[in-house]
């Protein structure tokens, strides 16, 4: 040929991927899906392109190129950071995916759930601990042999405030991405949720304006102009902004979830509960709207048969999402409402295993020894060294400080009992239980 058509190549990806099967029949070993390639699908056909483009290439170039060969799977995933934490969030991705049409109706439904389940199961201890640090590791190495202008920078910085609860490194890697591209309105909206983690709700402002000024129909400038007048206590204000960003996106069930939990601050349960229902509509498998429905069931009713039905409602959204640490505590402050202290001790365990300086979820556990068997010596000695972390983290945690000196007093520990009595009341003068308390012990 000649003209333009001399440099135009056709890759058959289907035949390719066709013939690296036995049946013929690609499925998971290259996709994600029925038509969302993987990482090995796109390396192959990213392989065989490239072999395409070789050979459009001039002698000089070609010749030059002669002895470098193509890079290996392994090495490409090296470069582009796909580490295993990736891969567990694509998983949990496509788990929550599969669970809506049109891939309920695909007759391989049942393998792709269980497929994803166990890459789930296979990837999860990248979520913490040594696997998630060598996660981090090996981004901390790529983007320092990458431009400042690398999109590696914003993966890396999503998994540091997700996962590392890293915010100063995380803003540190949209900050060097915003220089370079001062035009990316998300970036601002992305700063702007940093900025409020960290205490700085006028900072957080000023970047959602800011994000307005460059696209005025940005829904997730005005979901953080709300988010920071519920914080404000300026809840008129709140609901005004969230139904703008409802407006200019309809359809995110966090839209509708945030504007819910304003309505429930103005004792507006009825029309929260709406917001939760369309939240749940638009994707059922969002664990944060099934929490939000159970607290709803409780801010209408207090009684067990609804305290019930909210126990199932936050137990779908742990189902959905076994480390949602918020959904597990509320599950658990059920349970303990109940008089089912066993239950919630399981919940609470997996709580102070993800946040083990948390001091309410550590109260709570040993709230949940306490009920379980009061005088049982090996229980109130687990809620006592609960108890002690608590307050070692939290000093003027007044009612752990309060609950730590009876513990010490049925273990026969007076002197440490009044003790705590005492800091109970430096810390509340008026606390009339820890003065009775006081007084009792010889």
């Amino acid at each position: 040929q000649s003209g333009p058509r001399q440099f135009v190549r056709f890759v058959d990806a289907a035949a390719i991927l066709e013939n690296r099967c036995a049946d013929r029949l690609p499925g998971l070993d290259w996709f994600y899906d029925h038509v969302h390639l993987n990482f090995s699908g796109n390396f192959v056909v990213a392989e065989s392109m490239a072999e395409q483009i070789r050979e459009m290439l001039p002698d000089k170039i070609r010749g030059k190129a002669a002895n470098r060969p193509i890079l290996s799977q392994r090495e490409c995933e090296k470069r582009l950071c796909f580490t295993g934490l990736d891969q567990l969030v694509i998983a949990r991705q496509m788990s929550a995916r599969l669970l809506r049409p049109p891939f309920t109706s695909q007759s391989d439904h049942q393998n792709q759930v269980e497929y994803f389940q166990q890459m789930q199961n296979r990837f999860g201890r990248f979520r913490s601990g040594p696997d998630l640090q060598n996660c981090l590791a090996q981004y901390e190495a790529a983007v320092k042999n990458s431009g400042d202008g690398d999109w590696l920078h914003l993966l890396y910085a999503r998994w540091l405030w997700v996962y590392a609860n890293d915010t100063r490194r995380s803003r540190q890697h949209l900050e060097l991405l915003l220089r370079q591209y001062p035009q990316w309105t998300d970036g601002y909206n992305q700063m702007s949720k940093l900025a409020f983690l960290e205490g700085d709700p006028v900072l957080a402002e000023s970047l959602c304006w800011k994000a307005l000024r460059q696209n005025p129909y940005t829904a997730d400038a005005f979901l953080g102009l709300g988010v920071i007048r519920q914080h404000q206590k300026r809840l008129a204000e709140a609901v005004d902004f969230m139904r703008k960003c409802i407006l200019y996106n309809p359809y995110s069930p966090d839209n509708h979830l945030a504007l819910s939990s304003v309505l429930m601050a103005q004792s507006e349960v009825a029309e929260a509960k709406k917001e939760i229902d369309r939240a749940i509509e638009l994707d059922p498998t969002e664990a944060k709207a099934w929490l939000y429905r159970g607290l709803c069931l409780m801010a209408e009713k207090t009684d067990s048969p609804t305290r019930q039905k909210a126990i199932e409602s936050v137990q779908k959204a742990v189902d959905l999402a076994p480390d949602f640490a918020e959904a597990r505590s509320r599950l658990a402050l059920l349970f303990l409402q109940e008089g089912k202290p066993a239950e919630a001790r399981t919940h609470l365990e997996e709580v102070v295993k993800a946040r083990p300086r948390d001091p309410q979820a550590l109260y709570m556990l040993a709230k949940c020894f306490l009920q379980q068997a009061p005088k049982d010596p090996d229980h109130l000695s687990r809620a006592q060294s609960l108890l002690e972390q608590a307050v070692t983290i939290q000093d003027n945690f007044e009612q752990a400080q309060f609950d730590l000196a009876a513990v010490l007093a049925n273990l026969g520990q007076t002197e440490r009992a009044k003790e705590r009595l005492r800091k109970v009341l430096q810390l509340n003068p008026a606390n009339q239980q820890a003065k009775e308390a006081l007084k009792k012990l010889p």
